[in-house]
């Protein structure tokens, strides 16, 4: 990917953009950097969207910000100063690990910034609960997931939906799926 630094109200927007279409931006985790989604990058330029890979904050010197912090609003700013500097209205968000929660804290202060979200491996934080039995007691967060013995399914009723696979390695049929309900 070719990466391009561009100046917008006096900040640096480190980013590569490839194709054309919707456009959907692609952050990346922790200690990865925007180079880990290049496959997805093409694969969505040829499917006909616009990728739009950046450089999370800090993450290359052009990002550094003097004088600022690297909390949730600070990030969740950075996703809006960069649809601003590329001139988009919104865009459709994926993050995954660091950048999934630098997704969810944009479509709390941006949401009309945001057409769609696609966070990878970092539940929406209302899913998360401290747990102090986690980890010795530590009072770190975990996820919020049914209870019980590792491959025991949940006590719940079930949901069966449709879900294609097209172009998958299912050779694009259609295939039930049955998931548990929890509610």
């Amino acid at each position: 990917m070719d990466f391009e630094t561009l100046q917008h109200e006096g900040r640096a927007a480190r980013f590569a953009s490839v194709g054309d279409g919707t456009p959907v931006v692609l952050l990346h985790g922790f200690p990865d950097g925007p180079e880990s989604w290049e496959p997805v990058a093409s694969a969505l330029a040829e499917a006909g969207h616009r990728a739009i890979v950046p450089y999370l904050r800090g993450y290359h010197p052009d990002t550094i910000v003097s004088g600022h912090t690297y909390g949730r609003d600070a990030f969740a700013d950075d996703v809006a100063h960069l649809l601003d500097a590329l001139e988009l209205e919104s865009a459709v968000l994926a993050g995954h690990d660091w950048g999934a929660a630098h997704v969810w804290s944009a479509v709390r202060s941006h949401p009309d910034r945001v057409r769609a979200v696609a966070p990878i491996a970092i539940p929406h934080p209302a899913c998360i609960r401290p747990s102090p039995g986690c980890c010795g007691g530590s009072g770190t967060s975990s996820p919020s997931r049914p209870r019980g013995r590792i491959g025991e399914r949940p006590a719940t009723t079930s949901r069966t939906s449709r879900v294609s696979t097209a172009g998958g390695r299912h050779g694009g049929a259609a295939r039930n799926v049955t998931r548990p309900s929890h509610g």
